[in-house]
């Protein structure tokens, strides 16, 4: 699992990049289960103003908002790709830092 810092860090290195940054093996694994563990604890039972449940609250969406910025820089970044593909015929810039799902985009869109 990954924490709040680490999705900052890379939400960081993506947005002062130019180039597609490679994320971490399992990333969005370990961001699905960051996002449960979070959501369990903003939902327990008790005290809604218990100091624990609202600082899991403010990390759940402050980390939901930080992966959408995220997803948004990378997939401005993979149509710029696509764009100078297209245009030059060079297909293979960052092609390995994209994760599976943005190789199949890429290839999709280039086509």
């Amino acid at each position: 699992m990954i924490s709040y810092n680490e999705i900052y860090e890379v939400l960081r290195k993506e947005k002062y990049s130019e180039t597609l940054q490679p994320l971490p093996k399992e990333f969005i694994d370990g961001f699905s289960l960051y996002l449960n563990e979070k959501k369990e604890d903003s939902s327990r039972e008790g005290d809604l103003f218990m100091d624990n449940v609202v600082k899991s609250k403010k990390q759940l969406e402050n980390s939901i908002s930080l992966f959408k910025e995220l997803m948004r820089l990378r997939k401005r970044k993979l149509l710029n790709l696509v764009f100078v593909a297209t245009e030059t015929g060079i297909m293979k810039r960052d092609y390995e830092n994209m994760l599976v799902f943005e190789r199949e985009t890429f290839d999709q869109l280039v086509r």
